[in-house]
């Protein structure tokens, strides 16, 4: 998680969301798992009124193979955000992206607001109680020629200079959705 220098009047505006918020209902089911969840509409509509009301602004954007979900206090200008890769079956396929980015604003939201959701949708992300049927989702091999590098290069960059990010660490983060080529691991140990 990133923050700004100060997050004295952020702390303040989440104290009060915290005290106003109410529990977020599940409102929808998933019929694959038999289980229910709170929709993203849903989530949005008993968060945003909350959040206005003491000032936070939220703004959730993709950008290659990761969502980036920011709160900023709107009078200090002071944030908090937090940054989720999107796991796609298909890059190329509008629909398995569209799909990625709506699961990672919804659970990047609930993680980072710290919402009060039973929500046990995730069981297939997970890997866990899927029917005899299910496969879990194959995992696309990264290397320096895909279509998915350039964003990846970038990610790489940006989380070693991260506080805590080690060599290891994002390796171990990157091999939960791709496979990650020679040359991908080559390029992660060579850098400083």
């Amino acid at each position: 998680m990133k923050t700004s220098e100060k997050t004295v009047n952020l702390t303040q505006a989440m104290l009060e969301f915290h005290q106003k918020v109410q529990k977020i209902k599940k409102d929808a089911k998933n019929p694959f798992f038999k289980s229910n969840y709170a929709t993203l509409s849903n989530i949005l509509d008993s968060v945003m009124p909350v959040l206005t009301e003491v000032g936070i602004v939220v703004t959730q954007a993709p950008m290659g193979e990761v969502l980036t979900t920011r709160l900023t206090h709107s009078e200090s200008g002071e944030y908090m955000e937090c940054e989720q890769f999107l796991a796609m079956r298909d890059p190329n396929n509008p629909q398995d992206i569209g799909s990625a980015i709506s699961y990672a604003r919804r659970y990047s939201l609930t993680s980072l607001l710290v919402l009060n959701i039973d929500d046990d949708d995730a069981n297939q992300a997970a890997g866990r109680n899927q029917p005899q049927s299910a496969k879990p989702a194959e995992k696309k091999e990264l290397t320096t020629t895909s279509k998915l590098w350039p964003a990846s290069e970038k990610r790489i960059v940006e989380l070693l200079g991260t506080k805590g990010e080690t060599k290891a660490s994002i390796i171990k983060k990157m091999s939960q959705h791709y496979i990650l080529g020679p040359d991908v691991l080559s390029f992660i140990n060579d850098q400083k």
